[in-house]
């Protein structure tokens, strides 16, 4: 009686973290706005989904990355990007169901006076 219990108990476990399952099989809407600055996102979903930001002007900018879908609660990271630097913002995504997430990116230039935060 012991082993058939302790199989049972063993099967709801493994069954129980299939519920848990990483995400890795959902489509990003990535939009873009730059205000005609040379900044380019690419997105990659995963586990972790990673929206890589790209500087490729002669200013410095502030980038805003808006995420939101499935039932993630709506997720804001601002980027602080130095002319040529790139900058990886990154998303935990424990939604196994998510089939879309969409991810907002815009961009404006930093004041001179304002400095770029260290990167934490």
């Amino acid at each position: 009686m012991r082993t058939f219990r302790f199989t049972l108990l063993v099967t709801a476990t493994i069954a129980s973290l299939g519920a848990f399952a990483t995400p890795d099989n959902y489509s990003i809407d990535l939009k873009t706005e730059t205000s005609g600055l040379d900044v380019v996102a690419t997105a990659t979903p995963g586990p972790l989904a990673q929206v890589d930001v790209s500087n490729r002007s002669g200013q410095r900018v502030r980038c805003f990355v808006d995420f939101e879908g499935g039932k993630l609660t709506p997720w804001r990271k601002e980027a602080w990007l130095a002319p040529g630097t790139v900058a990886r913002v990154n998303r935990r995504v424990n939604d196994p169901d998510i089939e879309k997430m969409s991810v907002q990116v815009s961009c404006g230039t930093l004041s001179p006076d304002e400095a770029i935060p260290p990167v934490r």
